[in-house]
């Protein structure tokens, strides 16, 4: 389970009044005296878990007028993509859209348990694919393209907060009738932000960058789709806990669950996996594969960033690094990505920043440690992005939030090399002599806990699918066949 500080939990509620969609109003209006005819609500209850429903004005799309829709979350606002099947044209003289305009969208899990997404997108962009040589009648497709409704997110304002980031932020979300979320309480870095006709999600943005709590933690913010402004302290994301990932290993390695086995579903219930018997649940993954940016961070930021400025309250010249953090003890068997073992290449590879005069007292100007947040949280989260897991999983998980601290179990059941190189273990303890009678063992490498770091919603060739992006600090030492681990204590 997450510990407490990894849960993102509600602070305020939002209070963005959406546009109706016109077949969640029928719903509300159905002939319940007429039960020979087809009933509004019994529609609405398939609409959203089959296919997303799309409204433009007056025009609602689904079924086979949706060729493929998306919705990516990330930094910022999250975005929407959808292509439609233009069969009716009279859509370009009613419902073609105009400035302002907005694409209402309501997706679903299959699952009542998941809660829905339900979102307005100010329409950005709109293209039509058309061929001259067509007749006139002849269906088009349309691309719309959008990102989350928030009246006000990028209007240009002038305003101040005094106060610590944490209620800095949670005052502009109120302002932006956003939700607030986040793993904090508050933060030590009370200050006068200021917003000089400046966007409100520049500020937003600044805020984040120079937020300070203390040496063991660093800052990010996003809104998600369901209007909160997420404040998140990243640091307890990656706290290991081996406890539960031995635990899950030993679980799947010495058991051979079935569909209806009880502990089965309860693992299905806290983990991503390609282990077979997910299969019936949404955190089963269809495929996965690893990627790797660490050489491109590394050569763009340096391992370690060099700052210096003039503090004007003590009247001295600060000189400091910022190191990005690692997990404590994690230099005793795991690979702290700083370059190859036995190697201190990685030192010589250094950024450096001045800054200039710091002032400020009490928060009149700046808080004490303006300049060292900012560093500290652009290196420790630039850091994250260089290796990790992109995970397709099956269907639509709406349970799944950004930056969740999340298991990952990858088995292996055919290929012999893979299971060679990852021998199980058994119930002892013990590496069993042969691997390959064991009917599936667990990638070592790849399994463990992970962060999300970005996902895509996705509905294409009429499946909806989950894209996730994982990020996790440090890796497993891979295993050496035919000599000893390399050493990796790197701090």
């Amino acid at each position: 389970m997450a510990n407490e500080k990894q849960l993102i939990r509600a602070i305020t509620e939002p209070t963005i009044i959406l546009d109706e969609i016109q077949a969640f109003t029928d719903e509300q209006t159905a002939d319940e005296n007429a039960p020979n005819t087809v009933s509004p609500v019994k529609t609405v209850k398939q609409m959203g878990g089959v296919t997303p429903v799309v409204q433009v004005l007056t025009k609602i799309f689904t079924g086979d007028e949706i060729e493929s829709f998306s919705i990516d979350v990330g930094q910022g606002l999250p975005t929407c993509s959808v292509r439609l099947l233009i069969m009716d044209k009279s859509i370009y003289s009613r419902s073609y859209p105009k400035d302002g305009d907005v694409m209402s969208v309501f997706i679903r899990s299959k699952d009542d348990v998941f809660k829905p997404i339900r979102n307005d997108y100010l329409i950005t962009g709109v293209s039509i694919s058309n061929d001259e040589t067509v007749y006139e009648s002849a269906y088009e497709s349309m691309t719309i393209s959008g990102e989350l409704y928030v009246p006000g997110y990028k209007a240009v304002k002038c305003f101040s907060k005094k106060a610590t980031s944490y209620k800095a932020l949670m005052q502009v979300a109120t302002d932006l009738k956003l939700g607030f979320a986040s793993n904090e309480v508050d933060t030590d870095d009370e200050q006068s932000w200021i917003c000089a006709f400046d966007r409100t999600v520049d500020f937003i943005k600044d805020v984040t960058n120079s937020a300070w709590k203390d040496e063991n933690s660093f800052f990010y913010s996003f809104v998600d789709v369901y209007y909160y402004l997420n404040f998140v302290n990243v640091e307890p994301l990656f706290s290991e806990d081996t406890e539960i990932e031995d635990s899950l290993m030993n679980d799947l390695i010495s058991n051979d669950y079935g569909n209806d086995n009880v502990q089965a579903k309860q693992l299905g219930k806290t983990v991503i996996s390609n282990w077979e018997d997910h299969s019936s649940t949404p955190f089963f993954i269809k495929k996965y594969k690893l990627f790797n940016n660490a050489a491109s961070v590394n050569l763009a930021n340096g391992y370690k960033r060099y700052i210096s400025y003039y503090d004007a309250l003590i009247k001295e010249p600060q000189f400091l690094f910022v190191d990005p953090k690692t997990t404590d003890g994690a230099e005793k068997d795991k690979m702290l990505l700083k370059g190859r073992p036995n190697e201190n290449v990685y030192l010589e590879q250094i950024q450096r920043n001045w800054f200039g005069v710091q002032y400020g007292e009490g928060g009149e100007n700046c808080h004490e440690k303006y300049n060292i947040a900012k560093v500290q949280n652009y290196q420790n989260l630039v850091h994250l992005e260089k290796m990790g897991v992109e995970v397709v999983l099956q269907s639509l998980n709406p349970n799944l939030r950004m930056m969740q601290s999340i298991p990952l179990v990858i088995v292996i059941r055919t290929d012999a090399s893979r299971k060679i190189a990852n021998t199980p273990i058994d119930e002892n303890g013990n590496e069993q002599v042969e691997p390959m009678e064991a009917p599936m063992v667990i990638d070592k490498t790849i399994t463990g806990n992970y962060v999300i770091w970005s996902m895509r919603y996705v509905y294409r060739e009429g499946e909806f699918r989950h894209e996730l992006n994982l990020v996790r600090r440090e890796w497993p030492t891979p295993p050496v066949i035919g000599g000893p681990l390399p050493p990796t204590g790197k701090k």
